[in-house]
């Protein structure tokens, strides 16, 4: 029961965040800009883990994930994040690097999160 109402829950929040970020004058470039940081982070993350991964962060949470994975995460995405910064949102270079940094922590501990639930 717990389960079904984080679900709900999170759904709702990010409907809500969707909505706030859409109501901004660049609200639109936002969502692309996230959602290509996202996309980077999974690429990066799970095409350099199967093919360098060899140590891994956390095997009794999540077994898969590597160092090598993460450190994949964090370079594709620090580049997509200072390209979309620069070209979407005409923000400097090294905002999007910092923002790509802190989304590909934050998308590990999430999946560390949901695995432990699992």
């Amino acid at each position: 029961m717990t389960a079904s109402a984080f679900v709900i829950t999170y759904l709702a929040f990010m409907a809500g965040f969707l909505m706030l970020t859409l109501a901004a004058d660049d609200g639109p470039k936002r969502v692309v800009v996230f959602i290509l940081l996202t996309v980077a982070n999974d690429i990066g993350g799970y095409a350099t883990g199967v093919l360098f991964g060899k140590h891994p962060i956390a095997p009794q949470i999540s077994p898969k994930k590597s160092w090598e994975g993460f450190a994949g995460s964090v370079v594709l995405q620090c580049a997509v994040g200072a390209a979309a910064f620069v070209y979407l949102l005409d923000a400097p270079w090294w905002q999007g690097v910092l923002v790509g940094l802190i989304m590909t922590i934050t998308a590990t501990a999430g999946d560390f999160a949901e695995s432990a639930v699992k």
